[in-house]
């Protein structure tokens, strides 16, 4: 049954239910007290009568309200003022009404929800807030502000991922009000440095968390939208900009796609898919070399998106966009229980998308479908079965060129300039099926296992790949005197497959002032891709300074007759990997994390550049038996203050052979990681300062010895990146939200035989910095006015590790407005703010450089049934 601790939480409730959106059990709570004090006006209209009465009563005589995000970020009457408290060891149900009790706050909350929890009481004087983080302390209940203005308490259990399972999810409504717009981390990541379960703080890393109320203000397309507001985190130009996996960190960069994971899992073959954020909870990064977590990677660190997961509160969510560049959307997404139990639990997300764009000839269309359903079997244990179909359609975009001498502003082509034609396609179809159970065995012991089917079917026609090259004098970024870029038609059929699978056994018990928590995995993963397709066979040149598109390419001969590529290609990569992690707390405050990882990877590929001519090609085989560890540590030396340090390192096989006709030694990387964590503001920011330095060594280039026709490689190559890194994220005030970041980056290329001696990384500023403010007007104009603020800089960045061009530094401003009334939600956001030209990245060449876009608008709401 639903007990009302405090006479007035209806309302308190009313009050929230018509100013905020909120979780639906909320708003069915708030009906049935205001029910009952209405009793005896059965007419709908004398309860809605009796309802505006009491919001008016209410805004005669509401408080003010603290809220945010932290372990009790919950405003009460008298939060600031200390004062003493006796509440003894009970259970939690009784020590909650002793404490409302005493400081008039209102809580409400289905009994048996916390049935069997029990309370360390708290003693001392204190103010309310630091006493209800000690009464709490302990029970496995959490708070945390959910955005709309009403505090969520939250029972919690690791999940098969190492995410949280939302259990025994309890509405709290305390004397809520304006502020916390959600912008603080949430209290454990999904991204496995440690699958233990405990907070952001006791991680002896740096994590950065892009949470889903920032994700909602922002509006971004894809990840690398999200990129400026994080500090050490970059992109560049690639896979025609149709991917996610143009990501920088600490000045490190994959092709591959490897450094994005879904839900802990790390994509081994980059998809040809921009992923929206329909179904996206947050965004994880870890920072420094992850080969314990991940696996085989790259050592700047891992971008982990976490999905939402069905919730036991029913909800129906319907949204709309509508914005620049003919950009329009759609999102339907509803969650809830199957039947009168919380047993069975389902979710389904439902997204359309179009726009156009700022660039000539670019433009998309993207369907998303999300079903997922969870399955609480027995206590502590459930199965969550996820299901994902996208379609997108997005022709390759190569961006555009710079270049010297050839009349250009800043010698940048015009960035509205593009290679590709109107009708180019990139047509792709994409489905996965994640099944992750995880079974509760004892006190002690818990079984866990994740796998997931992802494939993707994909067609590409038109100008794929532009020749710019005739546009330089070699060897210079110089104009040659031709404007002519050399273009084919070209046809691409592909198929990505992926098999991702783990299993994880975990223990955890105290023995005395020590608690105990382990790891032991196993995990196999699979990826192939087929490509098959042609080019070459046509020529369709272009002006680089007077384009004309929708012109026919001319036909100069068949591949048959040895014209053009007719080619075929296969590429295969399977990993079997066991790992193990320990995790030891002394006295709650001194964490000691370690970690070990054994991965044994096979690689293997088939090229065929024409199978009329070739019909066997080229075949290469090699695979590397790698061991990845981990070892850290985090103090608190305070509740607030926690200093860490860790050291980490990751190993990825490499290809190729020296002239004597042997394999190379896997890249190597060594990652030093330290600094501190400071709860800010009553807890409820965190700010993070850290220093790192990361080395990667066994870089191979190409043997300078090589004659014509040879492909040798040479095994003299070391990069090093070092910086510092500054975020703060959180609640500052009652009212206004922040999330801040800057970095200094120095970045060196130490070894090379090609002249890169002494080069900075392409990509990479030496200094960059953010700032995103959210303010809460309801106190001062409106109930549910909020605006915010963004500024972004980014210094200078070499276009590529010649470091023959620069892209210039540029600062932008971003700005949005926000209303909540009832439930209905209504936003604007502007990207750009005054309109500045910049460039945001490149694919380490001057033929392919990201133009920023100019001044862009985007309108939504959002109305919760």
């Amino acid at each position: 049954m639903v007990k009302a601790i405090n006479r007035t939480f209806g309302l308190e409730c009313a009050r929230e239910a018509s100013l905020r959106k909120g979780p639906s059990v909320s708003r069915v709570l708030c009906a049935i007290l205001l029910a009952v004090a209405a009793a005896g006006s059965a007419a709908g209209a004398a309860r809605a009568e009796s309802w505006d009465d009491r919001l008016r009563a209410i805004d005669r005589g509401a408080a003010p309200a603290w809220a945010g995000w932290g372990d009790a970020t919950l405003q009460m009457a008298q939060a600031d003022e200390a004062q003493p408290f006796a509440i003894a060891a009970q259970p939690l149900t009784a020590a909650l009404e002793a404490f409302s009790d005493q400081t008039g706050v209102s809580f409400a909350y289905t009994t048996s929800q916390l049935d069997g929890v029990q309370s360390n009481g708290v003693e001392g004087t204190l103010t309310p807030r630091e006493a209800l983080t000690r009464l709490l302390a302990g029970t496995g209940v959490t708070f945390r502000f959910n955005g709309t203005q009403t505090v969520s308490l939250r029972r919690v259990t690791p999940q098969s991922d190492g995410d949280l399972m939302q259990l025994d999810p309890i509405t709290v409504e305390g004397e809520a009000g304006a502020g916390g717009t959600g912008y603080g981390p949430p209290a454990e990541t999904d991204i496995g440095i440690d699958p233990f379960g405990g907070s952001i703080r006791e991680i002896p890393a740096t994590v950065n968390v892009i949470p889903q109320q920032f994700i909602e203000d922002r509006a971004p397309r894809r990840v690398l939208d999200l990129a400026d507001y994080l500090p050490g985190v970059n992109v560049r130009e690639t896979n025609g900009g149709t991917g996610n996996n143009g990501i920088i960190i600490r000045g490190f960069s994959t092709g591959s796609g490897n450094e994005i994971s879904l839900n802990g899992q790390v994509q081994r073959i980059f998809n040809n898919q921009s992923r929206g954020f329909a179904n996206i909870e947050r965004v994880e990064v870890l920072k420094g070399s992850a080969g314990v977590e991940a696996g085989v990677v790259e050592p700047g660190g891992v971008v982990n998106l976490v999905t939402k997961k069905p919730e036991r509160d029913a909800a129906l969510v319907v949204s709309g966009e509508v914005g620049s560049y003919e950009r329009f959307g759609a999102i339907v997404d509803a969650t809830g229980p199957i039947g009168e139990s919380d047993q069975l639990l389902y979710r389904f997300i439902v997204e359309g998308q179009t726009r156009e764009s700022f660039r000539d000839n670019v433009d998309q269309e993207r369907v998303l479908v999300a079903p997922s359903l969870l399955w609480n079997y027995a206590e502590e244990s459930s199965a969550l079965l996820e299901l994902e179909y996208i379609y997108q359609d997005q022709a390759y975009d190569r961006g555009i060129f710079y270049l010297e001498g050839a009349g250009l502003d800043d010698n940048f082509a015009p960035i509205e300039f593009s290679s590709h034609e109107p009708d180019d396609s990139l047509k792709s179809h994409s489905g996965r099926a994640t099944l992750s159970v995880d079974q509760r065995l004892t006190e002690v012991f818990s079984l866990r296992g994740q796998a997931s089917y992802i494939i993707e079917d994909y067609l590409s026609k038109g100008a794929r790949n532009p020749n710019l090259n005739g546009l330089y004098i070699p060897g210079t970024n110089r104009f040659s005197g031709d404007p002519t870029i050399a273009r084919s038609f070209s046809r691409f059929d592909g198929k990505n497959e992926q098999i991702l699978t783990e299993a994880e056994a975990l223990a955890g018990f105290e023995t005395g002032p020590l608690r105990h928590d382990a790891l032991i995995g196993l995990e196999y993963a699979y990826a192939e891709n087929e490509n098959q397709g042609q080019d070459g066979q046509t020529v369709w040149p272009l002006n680089a300074f007077n384009p004309v598109y929708g012109t026919q390419p001319q036909v100069i001969g068949r591949a048959e007759d040895g014209v053009g590529r007719d080619f075929d290609s296969v590429r295969k990569e399977s990993y079997r990997s066991l790992y193990g992690q320990y995790k030891l707390t002394a006295w709650e405050r001194f964490h000691l994390l370690g970690g070990l990882r054994f991965d044994d990877a096979e690689f293997s590929s088939r090229f065929t550049r024409n199978v009329n001519t070739d019909p066997t090609g080229s075949r290469t085989k090699f695979g590397d038996r790698v061991v990845s560890w981990r070892a850290g540590a985090a103090v608190e030396v305070t509740e607030a203050i926690t200093l860490f340090g860790g050291i980490s390192n990751a190993s990825v096989p490499q290809s190729g052979q020296d002239r004597q006709g042997g394999a190379f030694e896997p890249l190597e990387s060594l990652s030093y990681d330290a600094g501190v964590k400071i709860g800010l503001f009553g807890d409820r920011a965190l700010f993070t300062a850290s220093v790192f330095d990361i080395t990667q060594e066994n870089l191979t280039e190409p043997d300078p010895d090589n004659l014509p026709g040879e492909n040798f490689s040479a095994l003299i190559g070391e990069v090093n990146s070092r910086g510092v890194e500054l975020e703060l994220s959180g609640a500052v005030t009652d009212h206004f939200d922040v999330l801040a970041g800057a970095a200094l980056l120095d970045t060196e290329i130490t070894e090379s035989t090609s002249g890169q001696k002494g080069n900075r990384l392409f990509g990479v500023p030496v200094f960059e910095a953010s700032i995103w403010g959210k303010y809460d007007f309801s106190d001062l104009l409106t109930p549910g006015l909020s605006a915010a603020l963004g500024v972004v800089h980014v210094g200078v960045r070499e276009g590529d590790n010649d470091n023959s061009f620069q892209l210039p530094a540029y600062t932008r401003v971003d700005a949005g407005l926000f209303y909540d009334w009832r439930d209905v939600s209504l936003s604007l956001a502007v990207e750009n703010l005054f309109d500045t030209t910049y460039y945001r990245g490149s694919q380490n060449r001057p033929t392919a450089v990201i133009p920023g876009a100019p001044i862009n608008v985007l309108a939504g709401v959002s109305v919760r049934f």
